[in-house]
């Protein structure tokens, strides 16, 4: 029963359950299950390991920046022949503060959270839109025939994988950023096909 409730907030458990439901085809659902759901699984458990991490962070981030000015404000208290205390505290937090900041911008924590949360709400949009065959899976696109779960299956995984495409190729061009990459290296770009290209712009001399 608590495994189940805290599963509960979990869009995968919701929706694994109303797939159940859904009239599909078996391999429609297995596809279903080892492409969409498992994707869906993995952003989730991203989002909770990168957001635990972030926050740690920033946490240190934020209270060593207020805690280093604190201590040096009351250094000349304990001036004297004993070792300075408040000096090496405060170094060994600038430090700590230093580290952390910067291992924030090395990995990316920052631009990976808010790249796998958006991914992962699209997801759930996109999986229940098609359970519930509304929004852009209601509306096919001969309207002499009915929309159901097999004829929007197709549609459903090119949105899928046009999603998960875009959010690797942004990911691997903001590490490329931060490594100085050159820029004129071609960067991979999406047409409204769903087609990856390169793009071939040269630049004159």
């Amino acid at each position: 029963y608590c495994c189940r409730c805290c599963c509960d907030d979990h869009s995968s458990y919701n929706l694994i359950i109303s797939l159940q439901t859904i009239n599909l085809k078996a391999d429609y659902k297995y596809m279903l299950v080892n492409r969409y759901i498992k994707t869906l699984i993995y952003h989730e458990n991203q989002i909770t390991q990168i957001y635990g991490i972030y926050n740690v962070f920033r946490f240190i981030i934020q209270t060593g920046s207020i805690l280093t000015p604190a201590l040096l404000s009351i250094q000349h208290i304990f001036e004297g022949d004993q070792p300075n205390v408040i000096y090496w505290v405060t170094w060994i937090i600038s430090l700590i503060v230093g580290l952390l900041a910067n291992y924030i911008t090395l990995f990316g924590l920052d631009k990976k959270y808010f790249t796998y949360e958006k991914s992962y709400y699209l997801l759930v949009s996109y999986g229940w839109q098609y359970m519930q065959l509304s929004g852009k899976y209601g509306k096919p696109k001969d309207d002499t025939i009915l929309p159901t779960h097999d004829n929007m299956f197709v549609q459903f995984c090119n949105d899928i994988e046009n999603l998960l495409l875009k959010e690797a190729l942004s990911i691997t061009n903001s590490m490329k950023d931060k490594t100085g990459t050159s820029t004129k290296t071609p960067r991979s770009k999406i047409d409204k096909n769903g087609n990856l290209f390169k793009s071939t712009k040269v630049k004159s001399k």
